[in-house]
């Protein structure tokens, strides 16, 4: 055999184990893909599961009943409201509690 020849079958052993080497990497590749597929769609269902949920727990008629049950809040009166100017000054709350008018006591229904 000439030495061309030689070096011919030599470059194409290569190219051939490169291939396969290829294959196999690509194989492992797309099992992976369908690994992380499956794991989103898993994901996505339990999101979908949360999503409801949390739409029946937020319902505006659950959430009055609850507040009736155990809260008894109502909306605010303007008569709750302050004027800016007795909001106190970071650092200064001791003087403005002090001259702050008194507040009226609340009652929360329990």
């Amino acid at each position: 055999m000439r030495a061309n020849t030689l070096i011919g079958l030599m470059v194409i052993l290569v190219l051939i184990l490169g291939v396969t080497r290829v294959k196999y990497v690509v194989g492992d590749v797309k099992r992976d893909v369908k690994q992380m597929e499956a794991l989103l769609a898993e994901e996505q269902a339990k999101m979908h599961v949360l999503q409801a949920e949390w739409a029946h727990l937020t319902r505006p008629e659950r959430l009055a009943e609850l507040n009736a049950q155990y809260l008894a809040l109502v909306p605010v009166s303007g008569t709750a409201m302050q004027e800016i100017h007795v909001i106190p000054v970071r650092g200064t709350l001791t003087d403005a509690v002090d001259q702050s008018p008194k507040a009226t006591e609340v009652s929360y229904g329990r």
